[in-house]
C-alpha cells in the first residue's frame, strides 16, 4: 500500500512539473521532477518518450521543446500577421535549442516559409524554406514556397528552378502549373510578377 501511495505522490509532482513547464517555469519544473524522484526512483518523468526518462534536465527540456512546437503548429495561418509568424519561428528555434532531436515536420517549416513570404518577411523565413525542402527534396509544394521566398529576396535563378520543380511535380494542379510558368516567363524577362494583388490572392489559396 505504501508503494502505491508513493507512486501516486510521485506522479502528482510530475504533473505539477508539467504544469510549470506550460507556464514556462522550467526551474520549478525541474524541482518538482526531482521531488518525484526522491519518492520513487522508478517514476517516468516523460511518458511521451519510448524509453523511460529519469533525468530531470532531459525531461524538462524535451517536454518544453514539444510544448513550443505544439503551440506554434496552429499559430501560423493565412491570417497571421508578420509578428505572429516571427514568434512561431522563434518558438521553433528555442525548441531546437532545448532539444536538438525535437521533430519539426516539413509542413510546419513550410507554413512559416509560405505565409512569411506573402506577409513580406521573406528574408527572415528563408531558412525555414530551406528546412522544409531539406526534409522532402521532391515535394513540389515545399519547392514552390521556397521559390516564392527566393523570388521576393532577389534570387531569381533559384526561384525559377523551384517553380520549374513545382510544375514537374505530379501534385500540382494544372491551373497553378500555368500560373507558375507565367511567373517564370516574367522573371526571365527581368519583371516582377508578385504584385500586392497577387500576394493577396496567394494568401487566400
Amino acid at each position: 500500500m505504501d508503494a502505491v501511495i508513493d507512486l501516486w505522490q510521485a506522479n502528482a509532482f510530475v504533473s505539477q512539473g508539467i504544469r510549470a513547464i506550460r507556464s514556462d517555469n522550467l526551474l520549478e519544473a525541474k524541482e518538482k521532477f526531482e521531488l518525484a524522484l526522491t519518492i520513487s526512483q522508478d517514476i517516468d518523468l516523460d511518458k511521451d518518450t519510448v524509453a523511460m526518462e529519469s533525468n530531470p534536465d532531459n525531461a524538462v527540456n524535451s517536454i518544453a521543446a514539444r510544448f513550443k512546437v505544439q503551440g506554434s503548429r496552429y499559430a501560423v495561418s493565412q491570417e497571421s500577421p508578420p509578428n505572429s509568424i516571427v514568434d512561431a519561428l522563434s518558438d521553433y528555434q528555442d525548441a531546437m535549442k532545448l532539444d536538438p532531436e525535437i521533430q519539426i515536420y516539413g509542413f510546419q517549416w513550410n507554413q512559416i516559409c509560405f505565409f512569411g513570404a506573402i506577409q513580406g518577411i521573406s528574408s527572415e523565413v528563408l531558412p525555414t524554406c530551406e528546412a522544409s525542402v531539406d526534409s522532402a527534396p521532391h515535394h513540389g509544394g515545399y519547392r514552390d514556397s521556397r521559390g516564392l521566398a527566393r523570388a521576393l529576396t532577389g534570387d531569381t535563378t533559384g526561384a525559377i528552378e523551384d517553380f520549374q520543380a513545382y510544375i514537374a511535380w505530379s501534385g500540382s494542379p494544372p491551373r497553378r502549373k500555368q500560373q507558375r510558368q507565367e511567373w517564370i516567363n516574367a522573371l526571365q524577362k527581368g519583371e516582377n510578377p508578385f504584385t500586392e494583388d497577387l500576394l493577396k490572392e496567394l494568401q487566400e489559396q
